[in-house]
């Protein structure tokens, strides 16, 4: 970051300033310049929050990392780990001058697809100390995105597990996109660790019983019209039948 500034200072220096110290450029140029030096600046900073839970030669599994207030981090997974477990471990760090009363991590699933349920991913909030750690859990019954998984503990503990017959598999059949970042929270949670569900909203099993309730009525009075015809029908026919009454001459 220092040699691109430096750089940057060099390049406006030389720009602006010819050998005879006059200004031999225009604002556009100075601003097509800015432009090119600080957008790769930028897209540095953004790939360095970026960590990779998989089996890619620059993945994270084993490691850790340090997370300010502000800051967030960016996991992701192209669907296969190397030995079938991915664990990192994000550590939230507080500044002094930060007026939270109770700060936490959350962490909030952008996009997942987890089309096998022989892997799944385990927040776990860490407090390494008496108080007992706690853990939720995205599979293959998962929540649509939206949904976060909020901790009060020190550090977060994020891990990819997948089942011995899955390992062996050639491609993957998962994926997720997940940011974590800091939240202040205005008191003190129950739960150790906190699921906000997003605005999905699951069947009404009360209406659905209901409206099988309704069919099946009309079902049976569909059965007993049925029956009714078919006993008119046979009382027409032998009301109805010829020579009825009639002995047969022998």
């Amino acid at each position: 970051m220092t040699a691109v500034i430096y750089s940057l200072r060099v390049s406006l220096s030389s720009l602006y300033y010819g050998k005879a110290g006059v200004s031999t450029v225009t604002a556009m140029e100075v601003k097509s310049l800015l432009i090119a030096l600080i957008f790769p600046v930028i897209a540095a900073s953004q790939a360095l929050n970026a960590v990779s839970l998989d089996d890619s030669p620059s993945n994270e599994c084993g490691k850790s990392a340090k997370l300010g207030s502000g800051s967030q981090i960016i996991l992701t997974t192209n669907g296969k780990t190397e030995t079938g477990i991915c664990g990192f471990l994000i550590n939230r760090i507080e500044k002094t001058d930060t007026k939270c009363p109770y700060p936490g991590i959350c962490a909030r699933i952008d996009g997942s697809r987890m089309g096998s349920c022989k892997s799944k991913v385990a927040f776990t909030g860490k407090y390494f100390d008496k108080t007992p750690d706690s853990t939720q859990e995205l599979s293959c019954y998962m929540k649509p995105a939206g949904a976060k998984f909020c901790t009060q503990a020190p550090a977060l503990r994020v891990e990819v597990t997948e089942s011995a017959d899955y390992i062996v598999k050639q491609e993957g059949e998962y994926a997720f996109n997940i940011t974590v970042y800091t939240q202040c929270f205005d008191n003190k949670e129950k739960l150790i660790v906190e699921y906000v569900e997003d605005d999905f909203q699951g069947p009404d099993l009360e209406s659905a019983w209901r409206t099988n309730y309704i069919l099946g009525i009309i079902v049976a009075a569909c059965f007993c019209c049925v029956f009714l015809i078919l006993l008119i029908v046979l009382k027409c026919y032998y009301r109805n039948k010829p020579y009825a009454g009639i002995k047969e001459d022998r």
